[in-house]
């Protein structure tokens, strides 16, 4: 494959593209004997935040089949507009209400919680603004 610059005159080599091998990324939960313990340790953390068990294995496989996750997030000037909403825990911490916000007050929010999501998971995710 050759490469023209926008003045023309050079030319030079690229190397082909190459995809890595994802059918075991390095991200996954090691193959030790601590791999149970790991996945044991997360599960309990996602049942703390309400996921019940068959769900929470349902993520981790999931994180498996699909090693990458791509949001796109609007940063438009619409994102100022205050048709949002979110969850806001009570001061009886098992009650939650919703309250009306911004638009991007509800995507910050929920972008934070994917985030953190994906980290539990070890699941790579790239998150992108649109303007």
């Amino acid at each position: 494959m050759h490469h023209e610059t926008t003045s023309g005159t050079e030319q030079y080599e690229l190397p082909p593209p190459i995809a890595p091998n994802l059918k075991e990324p390095s991200f996954y939960l090691p193959k030790t004997s601590e791999k149970g313990a790991l996945l044991e340790k997360k599960l309990v953390q996602l049942h703390a935040q309400g996921f019940p068990r068959g769900l929470s294995k349902s993520l981790f496989f999931n994180a498996k089949e699909f090693p990458l996750r791509i949001w796109v997030v609007d940063n438009s000037g619409s994102m100022t507009n205050t048709d949002g909403h979110r969850f806001v825990e009570t001061s009886n911490s098992k009650k939650i209400k919703v309250v009306s916000c911004t638009r991007w007050a509800e995507i910050k929010e929920t972008v934070l919680y994917h985030a953190e999501i994906s980290a539990l998971l070890q699941a790579p995710t790239i998150f992108r603004a649109r303007v």
